[in-house]
């Protein structure tokens, strides 16, 4: 099971990567200390609520949305999500994972 620190980081990453963001222009915009940030996005350690909420309101985001694993939502199952983490390069964007969007009257 993947621990919170490691969820964490990977949704604060996944979130930079959308915006096409650093880690010093987030610290830069909302105070945090680079060696702080980056013990986050490594996994080291766990932001305290405060900082939680500031990076939410900073991303546009729920604080749920950082701090929950959202894996499975865009797989098909949770096998198919960690074979994934481990083998795709960009694994929230490779096509053979992604779960097809179901439609009210789709035909089998």
């Amino acid at each position: 099971m993947i621990e919170n620190r490691q969820i964490m980081a990977k949704n604060i990453l996944k979130y930079m990567e959308q915006e096409n963001l650093k880690a010093t222009d987030i610290c830069k915009a909302l105070g945090f200390k680079q060696n702080t940030f980056s013990d986050w996005v490594n996994a080291k350690t766990y932001p305290r609520i405060d900082a939680i909420e500031k990076l939410a309101n900073y991303f546009n985001i729920s604080k749920a949305d950082l701090v929950e694993d959202t894996t499975t939502e865009y797989y098909q199952d949770k096998a198919t999500a960690v074979m994934a983490e481990k083998n795709c390069l960009n694994p929230r964007k490779c096509v053979c994972c992604l779960t097809p969007p179901k439609t009210v009257n789709q035909k089998i």
